[in-house]
């Protein structure tokens, strides 16, 4: 039990690495694990106040079908690779709901450059709302193998 919230059934949720024999969590209850953490923890929210009131969904506190459900998340075989995160208010701004309808996966580099954006003293809406667009519309060509846009092509970067 995570938080007094989530659980994880006959899921496992570790495996021993065959290279150094020590035990790790898998990916996936990583990502599961802090989803809890930033929503429920006292010490998250003192440093990251914005994630005050965000939520969890109901479904996704079980570990099983969290596991099942990310699998069809936009950029899911590109987080498998690495340099990707689970995100829950890209597709909807200021969104505090972890849920398969509100997440996906955004390379770490564009989450980034969108947070500096958005916490900058002149905001300019125009390009936010394009980069989440485009990010948007690539992870929507990754699963048709079209060329992305790049985020260099469109602000001039």
């Amino acid at each position: 039990m995570i938080f007094n919230k989530g659980y994880s059934g006959k899921q496992p949720l570790s495996y021993i690495d065959s290279t150094t024999g020590k035990r790790r969590h898998f990916k996936e209850y990583a990502i599961w694990k802090d989803m809890f953490r930033r929503c429920h923890s006292d010490s998250v929210h003192k440093v990251f106040p914005s994630y005050i009131g965000c939520k969890v969904c109901e479904r996704w506190e079980d570990y099983e079908i969290f596991c099942e459900d990310i699998k069809l998340l936009p950029n899911y075989d590109l987080w498998l690779q690495g340099g990707y995160h689970l995100d829950k208010d890209f597709i909807i701004n200021g969104c505090k709901l972890y849920s398969p309808e509100t997440c996906m996966f955004v390379d770490c580099g564009s989450n980034g450059k969108l947070s500096n954006l958005q916490r900058s003293p002149v905001v300019n809406h125009h390009r936010i709302i394009s980069l989440r667009r485009n990010i948007i519309l690539n992870a929507m060509c990754e699963r048709v193998s079209e060329p992305k846009v790049t985020l260099e092509s469109l602000f001039d970067l």
